[in-house]
């Protein structure tokens, strides 16, 4: 779900080159009705779980848990080769966070610089 979506970038200190600066990812490109971020909605309503981290730092499952402990949504990244993945799983719980109400499949691209460029849904 919050995955890069614009990798920022500066002049450095010396005018010789760019210095990366933070990653703004999706959720926090989406307000909610609030008028805060799907980000800071995700941070205060659900707990986030990772696992699965790959050899290059990438963790490969994340999953969102409501405050009673259940299961909201499971993010699974698969296909290709890490870093760049080829295929986000998003799998979404009912209530009792067994019972699954949809999966949505996205297809991720990147760049020639090896950046996420876009999700497509399936």
């Amino acid at each position: 779900m919050a995955d890069k979506n614009i990798q920022m970038t500066q002049r450095n200190a010396s005018n010789t080159g760019w210095d990366n600066l933070y990653p703004i990812t999706k959720a926090e490109n989406v307000l909610t009705q609030d008028g805060s971020n799907l980000a800071a909605y995700l941070y205060n309503n659900f707990q986030i779980y990772k696992s699965g981290k790959d050899s290059n730092g990438i963790f490969t499952i994340v999953e969102y848990k409501r405050a009673d402990g259940t299961l909201y949504a499971r993010s699974v990244l698969s296909g290709g080769t890490s870093p760049q993945y080829t295929t986000r799983t998003i799998t979404y719980y009912a209530a009792n966070g067994t019972t699954v109400l949809r999966t949505d499949t996205y297809t991720l691209t990147y760049d020639t610089d090896g950046d996420l460029i876009s999700e497509v849904k399936q």
